[in-house]
Parts: C-alpha cells; structure tokens; sequence
C-alpha cells in the first residue's frame, strides 16, 4: 500500500509540473515587445534559427534607415491553441491612433528542447 502511496504521489507531482510549464504565449508576447522595442537581441531569445537571420536582417535595415524608435502600440493576447509541439498565439495589436480598428494576427509557434518559440519565416514575417 505504501508503494502504492509514493507512485501516486509522483504521478501527481508529475501532472503538476507539466500543467505549470512554459505557455507559448508568454514567448509570443515577449517577442512581440522586444520587436516594438526595436531589441532585436531579446526578440532573437524567443524565435527559431531562421527567425534569428531575418531578425538579424531587420535589425539591420532599421539601423541604416535610422528607425530605431519604439511603435506607439501595446499588444493584447486573446488565445492559443496548443496541439503537441506547434501552437497559434492569437493576439490583437492595439494602435492608440486606430482605435476604431482591429488588428488581430495569429503567430506560429513550435516547441523546440522544450521552449515555445517563435516560428517566424520568410512567408509569415510580413504578416
């Protein structure tokens, strides 16, 4: 009985600890400040291999363009939708001038050594 005790006592602690792990919006969010904030370098934190080239190539542009001030918005987070090791942060960018307007966007996520990251790529960066 004992035995018994201690296996369902782990299993519980398991489920628990698997409940509280990272949020692929919690990533998402970041990232999506640290781009408003033009810190190319933290946004790198959250995002794929490929997404840290076209960041490295963002950060570029917007220093030869001398655009290196942060976007009047702020970013709303309405949902996710997790299914395995991909996931969609739904999210609503909120402009102060465009107040009458909604802006909501949908950002791929993957799961990568256990981190929610941003799937950022060629075909999706503009969106």
């Amino acid at each position: 009985m004992k035995k018994l005790s201690t296996i369902l006592v782990i299993v519980i602690v398991l489920l628990t600890l698997t409940a509280c792990g990272e949020k692929p919006e919690k990533n998402a969010m970041a990232f999506l400040e640290a781009v408003r904030t033009n810190d190319f370098e933290t946004a790198k934190q959250y995002t794929t291999e490929e997404g840290k080239q076209l960041l490295t190539m963002a950060s570029s542009m917007s220093d030869a363009m001398g655009n290196n001030e942060e976007e009047d918005v702020s970013f709303r987070f309405i949902e996710s939708r997790v299914k395995g090791d991909s996931a969609f942060v739904k999210y609503e960018t909120i402009i102060p001038e465009e107040s009458d307007e909604e802006h909501i966007a949908e950002m791929p996520m993957v799961k990568i050594d256990g981190d929610w990251k941003v799937a950022l790529t060629k075909d999706n960066a503009k969106k």
